[in-house]
């Protein structure tokens, strides 16, 4: 197995443990989400994510190291992205518009929650009521 199937496998088991299922509540049995099926965004693109910030975004504590997709891959997947071509799909997810710097922890914690109060979804605790993208 070579390393982009090992982190395509672990990302999958994250999300499996998060959500209950590989495909997720929801998600479509015969073509279940997978990091795989994303090309990941290009150094230039994670880089000028990253700058958008001095902290991150999400504790307002920790420098970001790590691109976080705002709107989540498998939330991409799953509201019509397994439609799409990778290439179009990919560039949907990697639009840097969509992209932010985040900070390992936070973006861990995160994993492919769709970003909100509600249940199911991630709200970072530093937040309280305060929504930096635009309102839910």
């Amino acid at each position: 197995m070579n390393n982009e199937n090992a982190a395509d496998n672990q990302a999958a088991a994250g999300s499996a443990g998060a959500t209950g299922g590989a495909s997720g509540a929801g998600g479509d049995p015969e073509n279940p989400f997978k990091r795989s099926k994303f090309s990941r965004a290009n150094k230039a693109t994670t880089e000028a994510a990253k700058a958008k910030t001095e902290v991150c975004p999400y504790c307002g504590e920790r420098p970001p190291s790590t691109l976080d997709h705002i709107k989540a891959l498998k939330d991409i997947w799953e509201s019509g992205g397994k439609e799409m071509t990778r290439e179009v799909r990919s560039r949907l997810a990697n639009d840097l518009r969509n992209l932010i710097g985040a900070c390992k922890s936070c973006n861990s914690a995160k994993q492919s929650s769709e970003l909100g109060p509600g249940v199911g979804q991630w709200w970072p605790k530093a937040w309280n009521d305060w929504w930096p993208f635009g309102g839910p």
